[in-house]
């Protein structure tokens, strides 16, 4: 009989930073709307509260639409084939963290943006929201030991598993199980495992993350937008009436009829606090990684224009680098300091750093000025490998420097110690006073008369 209450083995700390989020967390994954009545794309920036000028139009369309305009990962397609199509924007899940991201600066939240959507003409064609699990309600082997066993009641008719084996063990790499296919679909993965092998790095206290993705089109997309904007109170009453109608995991029973047996019970919790989730901006991956992807999208283009505006004078960097220290949170240090930690983290950043000037170069843009600059990939790989080196020859000469300093402290103390014994067992044994009144002062030690306790000399 399958353990209905596995427990969850912590894997490995991989991560930095800060408090971890709530155990059961909901967020908006993925958005695509359709706006019938807007006549130029900048229409649908003023909505969304963005500027115009961090967008790049391209003559390359999609899906019907002849032109489009880029954010990063937020889209607005524009001048369609038909006229009856109207715009598009498109914002996958990171283009979702990325609007986010403006939110605080805005006064700005899904709820203020969805009701802006609901006043126009539109048709939303996708909306994800997405359930994160910190806890470990249930395990993906579980669903897809429900699924084997013919014990999963839905109005959906097949269910599909993937999963990725690492050929060296045979290990898992990660799994994904998809049900539905139409205007709803329903898919559970582990998020921990995907994070990571993209190299991110976690809050240090997330050892577990499973996500539960429910995928909603046209009407059903509307409705969950509707509760989000005039009831969001009841967001997580929506997310468990949908998971309720559409999936039930089950305790395989005699009944002919499959409803009628007793459901999970780690289903049951799951769902039980499914219905009390309000949508989050919180991220369990606020990682250096999506910190330097920040600045290339919105900061890289500036800093470069006032850096040739000053005649490449490196006193606008040093400024830039002392005014930008001298501002940083705690939770930033925190950052930086476990990043600096990660020798792996760190040769995947500036690997990565490497590629995208490398292909700058090889592009023939210009833009450093600077025949030194003319580095060939392979160079490249060497200077990762250089930069791993000596990584770890600092990392040793870190630990050299506590240990020296450790190994002073200790003989300071002793010394001290061996001064104390001396005067005790010449003058007798020291009042019980601090010890900075009978050690050393101002280069010699005090003495006190053993009864009184006055200073002798």
């Amino acid at each position: 009989m399958t353990n209905e209450n596995p427990k969850i083995t912590p894997s490995s700390n991989r991560g930095v930073m800060t408090s971890s989020p709530k155990t059961l967390s909901a967020c908006v994954d993925w958005f695509t709307c359709t706006f019938f009545s807007a006549q130029k794309w900048q229409e649908l920036c003023g909505i969304m509260q963005l500027k115009t000028g961090q967008f790049v139009e391209s003559e390359k369309g999609l899906n019907g639409y002849r032109k489009s305009a880029r954010w990063d990962h937020i889209e607005i397609y524009y001048e369609p084939h038909a006229d009856t199509m109207g715009m598009s924007l498109n914002m996958s899940g990171q283009g979702c963290r990325q609007f986010e991201s403006t939110f605080e600066e805005n006064q700005w939240s899904w709820s203020d943006f969805f009701e802006y959507v609901l006043g126009y003409d539109t048709q939303i064609t996708r909306l994800d929201l997405a359930l994160d699990d910190f806890k470990g309600y249930f395990t993906l082997k579980q669903i897809e030991n429900k699924i084997k066993t013919g014990c999963v009641a839905s109005i959906f008719r097949t269910a599909r598993n993937f999963e990725e084996h690492l050929l060296e063990d045979g290990s898992t790499n990660g799994q994904t199980i998809y049900f539905g296919k139409s205007d709803v679909m329903i898919r559970f993965y582990d998020k921990y495992k995907e994070r990571i092998n993209k190299g991110y790095a976690l809050k240090e206290d997330i050892t577990f993350w499973q996500r539960t993705e429910i995928q909603l089109r046209h009407e059903r997309a509307n409705k969950a937008i509707e509760t989000i904007v005039r009831r969001p109170d009841e967001l997580g009453e929506f997310i468990k009436g949908v998971l309720n109608r559409y999936l039930d995991f089950k305790i395989k029973g005699n009944d002919k009829i499959k409803s009628r047996w007793e459901t999970a019970r780690w289903w049951k919790r799951f769902i039980g606090k499914v219905e009390k989730v309000y949508l989050t901006q919180d991220v369990a991956d606020k990682t250096i990684l999506r910190t330097k992807n920040w600045i290339d999208s919105q900061v890289s283009g500036s800093v470069a224009t006032l850096y040739e505006a000053f005649n490449d004078d490196n006193l606008f960097l040093e400024y830039l680098l002392k005014t930008g220290k001298a501002k940083m949170t705690d939770q930033q240090k925190e950052l930086a300091k476990g990043f600096k930690s990660d020798l792996n983290q760190q040769l995947m950043v500036k690997g990565e750093m490497l590629d995208s000037l490398n292909q700058v170069l090889t592009k023939g843009n210009q833009v450093f000025g600077d025949d030194s600059m003319n580095i060939s990939p392979i160079d490249y790989i060497d200077m990762v490998e250089i930069e791993s080196e000596m990584l770890v020859s600092n990392q040793l000469r870190d630990l050299d420097e506590q240990k020296r300093m450790l190994q002073k402290q200790f003989d300071e103390q002793l010394a001290t110690q061996k001064h104390l014994e001396t005067l005790i067992s010449r003058y007798g044994e020291l009042p019980n006073m601090p010890i900075d009144n009978h050690t050393k002062l101002n280069g010699t030690f005090q003495q006190y008369d053993k009864e009184t306790g006055e200073l002798l000399f």
